[in-house]
């Protein structure tokens, strides 16, 4: 509690899961009572069968930064990227990441970015302060002059993971920053979503932060540039 490990590791944030009086899938009832109940907050992409959304900021940066989580057994550490650290509700409704009861995060570990790169994270909340993401957008770019040469996108509060849009990063691979690779990247990122019928309202949310995120960047490297 109160460090980085423990911030890649919180449980999910779901109302169901943390009230008592649900039996919910995540504690070995028969039902996500989020499709049918209050989901606002709840994810938009890859969701069945557990509707929750990775609540930690951290991980949605160190996914884009492309960096390493070093865990510690007894008598040995193991060092694996973070995108394989966390674990899908596909894969296990009981666990959030490959931790074994002996183990723990010892470091995180997050490789030098070329020159000429820009990362940025922007997050929407219902309150300015303390609070966890509507929607957040984690992107690092690294530029040839004012190509992309290099790009990780990363979402946050859509999906029970940590979401790298890759087909989006795909997109702007060799291209410059302009309002067609722009409206294309937005789409494509998104493309996957499947809302409830409370939740919506992310994918608009998604659209607009990616975009600002990618002129901020554009800004940037202008600025660097010229």
């Amino acid at each position: 509690m109160g460090t980085i490990g423990g911030n890649l590791c919180q449980k999910p944030r779901c109302l169901y899961y943390r009230n008592p009086s649900f039996i919910c899938l995540r504690k070995g009832g028969k039902k996500c009572f989020v499709i049918k109940g209050e989901n606002r907050y709840s994810a938009i992409i890859n969701g069945a069968p557990c509707f929750m959304v990775h609540p930690s900021d951290l991980a949605i940066a160190l996914v884009a930064l492309n960096a390493s989580v070093k865990i510690r057994g007894i008598n040995y550490e193991k060092i694996v990227p973070i995108e394989d650290f966390f674990i899908s509700p596909k894969v296990s409704l009981q666990k959030e990441n490959i931790l074994n009861s002996d183990e723990l995060v010892s470091e995180i570990l997050v490789p030098i970015q070329p020159n000429y790169s820009y990362g940025i994270y922007i997050k929407e909340m219902e309150r300015k302060a303390w609070d966890f993401a509507l929607v957040s957008v984690s992107l690092k770019i690294c530029f040839d002059k004012d190509i992309i040469k290099n790009t990780r996108l990363v979402l946050g509060g859509v999906s029970p993971l940590p979401f790298r849009a890759i087909e989006a990063e795909i997109i702007m691979g060799d291209n410059n920053i302009n309002d067609d690779v722009i409206n294309m990247v937005c789409e494509i990122a998104l493309c996957a979503n499947k809302p409830l019928n409370n939740n919506g309202y992310k994918i608009p949310l998604a659209k607009s932060i990616i975009k600002r995120a990618m002129l901020e960047a554009n800004n940037r490297i202008r600025l660097v540039l010229w």
